[in-house]
């Protein structure tokens, strides 16, 4: 921020003038003087009316209290919503004001050099236990930031790689979509978090090669049907059922290849945030989360296979809840270091696959019991039907609009 320039020197006297006669006020010297030093006041003041900017928007307020909640969580309970390691509290982020699809300023938090942004603090109530904010009017990169269209994961400011996350009135019309704001938030960022150290599993989104043959459907349907009986108190079903939901899942890896290269890796990135907007929403007192259990309207009520929308549900969309739900049963289990285990690189399919070491004669029993189990001839038949659909559905889930989760 400029500092005001000083304020002019007095003269000792009026400067002597063949105009002006000795002793006579130099009206037309002063006149000037005065309006530079009004000027130069109304800078100040203006100057310091920028210190602080209270947020009078109630949109803005909304964010603040979200931040609060989340931001407190972590700093609590970092250890019960991944691990130490991932502190969204602590992460450079830049919120950014939205309405109508025109950007119209933003707040930057826990970036080292506001400053060069041309930061203004904020005005924030000190019981939110929040870092100093800054609002940032206008927006640096303006242009660069109008492209974003949601978020973005890493854009450098000031030479710091920052999280970028658009938000809007809309975002915050009805209590459950500012609930799910403040899970978004924690999603996008826990992505971030991946990036900066994760071995990632080599895969794909290759959606359009996926296979949706009525036998490969079928078996995913079989093994939605195991992991949801798997979510269970009861020990004994719990255990069952996870060993029928791995029988399942090498069948389809040995049948397709696909399985490892787009299922797996989306399990342990998607998956994994998944399951750690589970963890938020339990804190902070959500009705659609549990600790418990992962009974969850985005893991066992999803459908087997919906009406519509095979491919973007079979070939992507359920990744989120089947690799949540593998999180929750791994952590239900008592695996040791599971999740620098997924950070190192394993998905969290591979970690439960390893922890049971199902032997090859027993993986044919439980196929042939979950078969039983879950009536798969009947399942055979809405297979059959959902490849029938599949067929006629376009193969590109990102650009018609079909993909959802």
């Amino acid at each position: 921020m400029t500092k005001p320039a000083p304020p002019p020197e007095r003269f000792a006297s009026p400067p002597a003038s063949p105009f002006t006669p000795s002793g006579i006020p130099f009206i037309p010297l002063l006149i000037p003087a005065l309006i530079l030093a009004a000027a130069l006041s109304a800078c100040a003041s203006g100057e310091s009316a920028r210190k602080i900017v209270r947020p009078n928007d109630p949109i803005d307020r909304e964010v603040f209290q979200a931040l609060s909640q989340v931001f407190d969580q972590f700093q609590r309970s970092a250890d019960k919503i991944w691990t130490e390691d991932y502190r969204l509290d602590r992460m450079p982020i830049l919120l950014v004001r939205e309405e109508q699809e025109r950007d119209l300023y933003g707040f930057l938090i826990n970036h080292p050099a506001p400053g060069e942004l041309g930061g203004v603090p904020e005005d924030i109530p000190g019981n939110l236990g929040l870092p100093t904010i800054y609002r940032l009017n206008p927006l640096p990169r303006k242009n660069r930031i109008a492209e974003i269209t949601h978020f973005t994961f890493s854009e450098d400011l000031a030479g710091t790689d920052t999280f970028i996350l658009k938000y809007s009135a809309e975002d915050f019309d009805l209590e459950f979509m500012a609930e799910n704001w403040r899970l978004y938030l924690v999603h996008e960022t826990f992505h971030t978090f991946q990036f900066q150290g994760w071995n990632e599993k080599m895969g794909n989104q290759d959606t359009a090669g996926y296979p949706l043959d009525e036998v490969h459907l079928a078996l995913i349907m079989l093994e939605t049907a195991a992991l949801r009986a798997a979510d269970s108190q009861d020990e004994r079903t719990q255990t069952e059922n996870t060993r029928m939901f791995i029988a399942v899942r090498e069948e389809r890896m040995k049948l397709h290849t696909e399985v490892e290269y787009l299922d797996l890796p989306q399990e342990q990135i998607e998956g994994t945030a998944k399951y750690v907007e589970h963890r938020m929403g339990s804190l902070l007192g959500f009705g659609h989360t549990n600790l418990n259990t992962f009974a969850n309207a985005d893991i066992m009520a999803m459908p087997e296979m919906p009406e519509s929308g095979v491919r973007s549900h079979a070939a992507f969309g359920r990744f989120y809840g089947t690799g949540a739900a593998l999180c929750h049963l791994i952590e239900d289990f008592a695996v040791k270091d599971w999740k620098t285990q997924v950070a190192d690189g394993l998905s969290p399919y591979e970690v439960l696959r390893d922890t049971f070491a199902i032997s090859e004669s027993d993986m044919k029993a439980l196929l042939a019991s979950a078969k039983k189990a879950y009536g798969f001839s009947c399942i055979q038949g809405r297979a059959e039907k959902a490849a029938a659909r599949a067929a006629e559905e376009p193969t590109n889930i990102w650009e018609d609009g079909s993909f959802s989760f």
